[in-house]
């Protein structure tokens, strides 16, 4: 790869509107869930937990939201390594105890703690095997005497090597990403390429059209070994009334390889 970690840039440009992680939350927290949150109060935290020894492998965004008469908040995390990691959840311990600590120093308050509702966003190359609940890390041999007190909670998990398309596509900028990030490692990428854009084609008129599609085409060069002009000849045809601020885009990384 050209650039060290793509995924992180794509995932944050997209996540981090407000109006994209409301439509994805919508579709993607389960029903009985998504009756107790108030997605119209969902704002987006800038802060990171994720360590700087391992932001080439998970990416992370937090957002507060009301759950009924408690606030709250949804962590996602992107895992973007080739292989399935087992400690994932105890990871995801961690993030959420920096995530109680940073509230109680907002809010000088350490009781009750604030609901944390995490959800794993995996493209890895191998299914993910551990289910969705922490206790799974302890093991199948614990003596039922001892369940009542190992720490336990659910995450939500979203394996896209495990769904099938219709599952993830759409007519959203995040869609076409889901699928980017389901395809990227595979020998099907480059042919998905053009399929996976048209099915966005109406995204790319509105306002943000045009900083979306520069981070698309982005990712697209930079997960890639091809020239930015053969990244441009394939989306060209699909959206040739853009030609202008694709070749915009492709100076400047070109003059970004220059100066590397």
């Amino acid at each position: 790869m050209k650039k060290k970690d793509p995924h992180d840039k794509i995932f944050k440009d997209v996540w981090s509107d407000p109006e994209a992680a409301r439509q994805f939350f919508a579709k993607h927290i389960p029903a009985n869930l998504l009756n107790l949150i108030d997605l119209k109060t969902l704002q987006i935290r800038k802060d990171s937990f994720v360590h700087e020894s391992l932001d080439e492998f998970f990416s992370d965004i937090l957002y507060s939201a009301s759950f009924g008469k408690n606030r709250g908040y949804l962590y996602l995390l992107l895992e973007h390594k080739s292989y399935f990691d087992k400690n994932t959840p105890v990871q995801i311990l961690q993030y959420m105890d920096k995530i109680w600590k940073q509230h109680a120093k907002e809010t000088k308050e350490s009781f009750p703690l604030p609901i944390v509702l995490p959800m794993i966003l995996y493209h890895g190359e191998d299914n993910w095997t551990l289910g969705t609940s922490f206790v799974s890390m302890f093991g199948k041999d614990v003596p039922a005497e001892l369940n009542q007190y190992l720490p336990d909670f659910k995450y939500m998990l979203m394996d896209l090597s495990d769904l099938k398309d219709e599952q993830i596509s759409g007519n959203y900028v995040w869609n076409a990403v889901l699928m980017f990030f389901k395809y990227v490692s595979t020998t099907k990428y480059a042919d998905k390429i053009p399929e996976i854009l048209k099915m966005i084609q109406d995204e790319f008129k509105k306002e943000t059209g045009m900083k979306n599609l520069e981070a698309l085409l982005i990712y697209l060069y930079s997960t890639q070994d091809r020239e930015i002009s053969e990244v441009i000849e394939v989306i060209k045809p699909i959206l040739p009334e853009k030609e202008g601020i694709l070749m915009t885009t492709a100076e400047m990384l070109r003059k970004e390889g220059r100066e590397e």
